[in-house]
């Protein structure tokens, strides 16, 4: 269902009385005007169905559709230069920097009705009980906005970006010194070091018990590292508290009734395995600040 994850942490909830649907269909989604360069809102998630949310094992699942048109800046320069030439040539004199960025928005104006537009669909649930927010992206501008939307489509939602009182980084350089995690997570062959300066390093597909990246680690923090969970789930850790190439293992859906479709069944497994891992993980990052 999801490769990548940005987590948020839920401070408060509606009341049970909210109605969610009805406050999704204030903002569904409506594709881009002739004119307009961006557009999002509420879609089903669930593809043979109209509902803007499902609830799906306890979990609010929702689906964000982000729409935009755009033109290319080469087009649009090469028709401005094209327009103050004409300009200097009529009247002898250069336009101006406000006059061309007048002339520059008129012809993007005049371009966006002919510019193919693209979606992007974006997974995002809410886990009452865990009172989080994940966030199927690893755009964090686009989670940030799905945060956003779903904060003032909610009546009473509170949310705040994830944190642990220890830092990733500061972990995932423990980890590596000491070739040793916690129980629950075990390192892989993949990680990514950088330097203040913005010098990096990646290993891939590599052994990264050797004294070569413990020396680099002088100098140097990690910026991503790959794990495993509990031999369920493999994922990238970045140092900004976010899961990449998120790839869940096994069949969790054995034992479930076989009339489970398709997408309850991603759903289930996605959900209790990501929130397992997340619950862990904040575990093992020594928790959240205030505990």
């Amino acid at each position: 269902m999801i490769k990548s994850a940005i987590i948020y942490t839920i401070k408060s909830m509606p009341s049970q009385e909210f109605d969610v649907l009805k406050a999704l269909e204030n903002l569904a989604f409506v594709p881009c005007m002739s004119t307009q360069q961006s557009s999002f809102g509420w879609v089903a998630p669930r593809p043979d169905s109209t509902a803007l949310c499902e609830c799906i094992n306890g979990q609010l699942i929702f689906k964000l559709m982000i729409e935009t048109k755009k033109v290319p800046a080469d087009i649009i320069n090469r028709k401005l230069s094209d327009k103050c030439k004409d300009i200097e040539s009529d009247t002898g004199r250069k336009p101006g920097k406000r006059e061309r960025r007048e002339i520059q928005e008129e012809i993007l104006q005049s371009l966006l009705p002919r510019a193919f537009p693209s979606r992007t669909a974006i997974i995002a649930w809410i886990d009452p009980i865990g009172k989080k927010l994940v966030v199927g992206t690893s755009s964090k501008g686009n989670a940030d906005l799905i945060a956003k939307v779903l904060s003032s489509t909610m009546d009473g939602l509170t949310i705040e970006p994830l944190q642990t009182k220890t830092a990733p980084a500061s972990a995932m350089e423990d980890w590596l010194l000491e070739n040793h995690t916690p129980e629950t997570l075990a390192i892989e062959e993949a990680c990514e070091l950088k330097a203040e300066g913005g010098t990096k390093i990646k290993y891939i597909k590599h052994q990264l018990n050797i004294q070569e990246i413990k020396d680099h680690l002088g100098s140097m923090r990690p910026a991503s590292l790959d794990l495993t969970w509990l031999g369920r789930v493999n994922f990238t850790l970045t140092d900004a508290l976010a899961l990449k190439k998120i790839d869940i293992l096994g069949n969790i859906l054995e034992g479930h009734p076989e009339e489970v479709d398709a997408f309850d069944g991603d759903a289930i497994i996605a959900t209790t395995e990501i929130n397992g891992l997340i619950a862990d993980l904040v575990l093992e990052l020594d928790g959240h600040p205030e505990d």
